[in-house]
């Protein structure tokens, strides 16, 4: 099984993209953070064929955590 980690952080749309995903057979996992997200990519104990992220995100953005 896939699995796409998603940096979000509104509800409304973590919520939504979990569903259309996972509709596809995708295991999801979130990040509610550009450093949560970096953390977790960081820590390598799961191995991710995607990454979503926010551009727009508080403290460290889309942008800045892709880099």
């Amino acid at each position: 099984m896939y699995t796409v980690m998603v940096a979000e952080d509104e509800s409304e749309i973590r919520n939504y993209l979990k569903l259309a995903l996972s509709i596809h057979g995708l295991r999801v996992e979130f990040a509610q953070s550009g450093e949560e997200a970096v953390a977790l990519v960081a820590e390598k104990k799961q191995r991710y064929c995607l990454v979503l992220l926010d551009i727009f995100m508080p403290i460290r953005d889309g942008m800045d955590s892709l880099k």
